[in-house]
């Protein structure tokens, strides 16, 4: 796909550029940090355009901290997830966005369920830590649960081999 499209890291490559996330999980690993999305209307994960910045894991970390408040986190991942994401056309600071690919990497990040958070008025209206096994009742997204869910298996083999 790079080859094929050499600005895919930015928004100019309309037909689909380069996403990065971080999976923000507890200490106890049974939780995951969300932020409720404010065009998506949904809880979502945390990321952003790579905005042509090919270091994903930089990007994902940014996002992390910009949309939680969090000061920092540790992540405890290498890429843990590569996903081809649609986008449905939508409006975005009052202009319109047609649909478009999300080309995302995925890494996973600790923090305190004790820390500081904050919204990022802009994006999200609330951030809430949501156990694992809630996650349905808090996605409205239908098409992203099977990816979450995905990560949070491989985040529950990451536990083990980590302890």
């Amino acid at each position: 796909m790079a080859k094929q499209h050499e600005n895919i890291f930015t928004r100019e490559c309309l037909e689909g550029h380069m996403t990065s996330t971080g999976f923000v999980v507890n200490e106890s690993h049974d939780k995951v940090l969300m932020a409720f999305h404010n065009i998506y209307q949904s809880y979502s994960w945390t990321g952003g355009h790579n905005d042509g910045d090919e270091d994903w894991y930089h990007v994902a970390e940014k996002e992390v901290l910009e949309e939680t408040g969090l000061s920092s986190v540790k992540c405890i991942s290498p890429i843990i997830s590569l996903d081809d994401l649609p986008v449905n056309a939508h409006i975005k600071r009052g202009l319109p966005v047609q649909a478009h690919r999300h080309y995302n990497v995925t890494y996973v990040f600790e923090a305190s369920e004790d820390a500081p958070i904050c919204i990022k008025e802009d994006e999200n209206s609330a951030l809430k830590w949501i156990p694992f096994d809630e996650i349905e009742q808090w996605v409205s997204e239908k098409e992203m649960i099977q990816v979450y869910k995905k990560i949070i298996e491989r985040v529950k083999k990451l536990s083990l081999s980590l302890h």
